[in-house]
């Protein structure tokens, strides 16, 4: 065979070889795009592998389009219904996300666990479709996080959300000042600074972040304002200061913010207004309590935790309302 011969037999055999590639790649692309309509089909209706790789498949953006709310929002129901392997991976993507996806992400949970979705044949029981109850969290130093001590009591298992996301693990808590510490695997968001000092005087302005009311009046953060409004608690307890912000249940643990969007206190408790109501005669308003921002340092410093100081100034309350979402997470207590 001479030499023009063997080029153009050469030639021949890199064209059939690329024409075979080009099928077998399109006959691929086609096979992933079929494979997510099968997946969606099958996560939808509860199948818990399907709900795992559709997750993986949103991740990596292998067949669709890349995609980490919707990799969080399944991998989530994936690790529900008991794929452990997906709980590392929710943890991951869940810290990458903005505080809007996080709301919307949640909502959608909410909505399927309210549902009631069932796992694959030969899955784990199905958890509660709902919390017990719910509250908020203060991100204190990397994969640990700040709470009321009854926001936390009873609970079997702890999910986080938001500015940290996976399990949370009780590490220690203080049954006098109400307050608890957790940690969760993972990198958190941010972290919150305190106001260095005790020096809050009466009338100070004040906002309050958290999570109250989950799925009753709307899903997401919720941010009040108000100012404080004693030096004391119950029992002129100095631990604690009064102030005006409203708060609901799903406060507790929440940030009380001056307006420099430092942490004065945490929120633990608002007064039983019926309670006192029946003995008074009369309705009480607007006294809610936090944990002064001391103590609460005194707490974290014995184990282990040295708090990052404020520099002060005064912020809008959209402003302190976007910082503090970068570091504080919802709570969900299952039992």
């Amino acid at each position: 065979m001479d030499g023009t011969a063997l080029i153009i037999r050469l030639f021949l055999t890199l064209a059939i070889v690329a024409a075979a590639y080009g099928v077998s790649a399109a006959s691929a692309q086609g096979t992933d795009s079929g494979d997510i309509a099968a997946l969606l089909s099958r996560a939808s209706a509860g199948d818990a592998s399907a709900q795992y790789a559709l997750g993986q498949r949103y991740a990596s953006g292998t067949g669709v389009a890349r995609n980490l709310e919707e990799a969080y929002f399944w991998l989530v129901v994936a690790a529900d219904a008991g794929i452990t392997a997906a709980e590392e991976q929710r943890n991951t993507i869940g810290t990458t996300l903005r505080a809007s996806q996080f709301v919307r992400v949640q909502r959608r949970i909410s909505e399927w666990r309210g549902a009631g979705a069932q796992p694959a044949p030969g899955g784990a029981e199905p958890r509660a479709t709902r919390p017990a109850r719910t509250g908020t969290g203060i991100v204190v130093a990397d994969g640990r996080i700040l709470t009321s001590n009854h926001g936390i009591a009873g609970c079997n298992s702890l999910t986080l959300q938001g500015a940290a996301s996976g399990y949370g693990r009780v590490t220690a808590q203080d049954g006098g000042l109400d307050l608890a510490l957790l940690s969760v695997e993972g990198t958190t968001v941010a972290t919150a600074r305190f106001r260095s000092g005790n020096d809050i005087a009466l009338g100070t302005e004040v906002v309050v972040f958290g999570y109250p009311l989950q799925g009753l009046l709307a899903y997401g953060a919720n941010v009040t304002t108000g100012i404080v409004s004693g030096l004391a608690g119950p029992q002129n307890d100095n631990r604690i200061v009064q102030h005006t912000a409203p708060v609901q249940p799903g406060n507790s643990g929440a940030p009380l913010l001056d307006r420099s969007g430092a942490v004065i206190g945490v929120v633990i408790s608002k007064i039983n207004a019926l309670k006192v109501a029946n003995i008074i005669g009369d309705i009480p308003q607007n006294i809610n309590f936090a944990v002064r921002g001391d103590p609460t340092r005194s707490f974290l410093r014995s184990h282990g935790i040295g708090v990052q100081n404020a520099g002060g100034g005064t912020n809008s309350i959209a402003a302190i309302a976007a910082a503090a979402s970068r570091f504080t997470v919802l709570i969900e207590c299952w039992q």
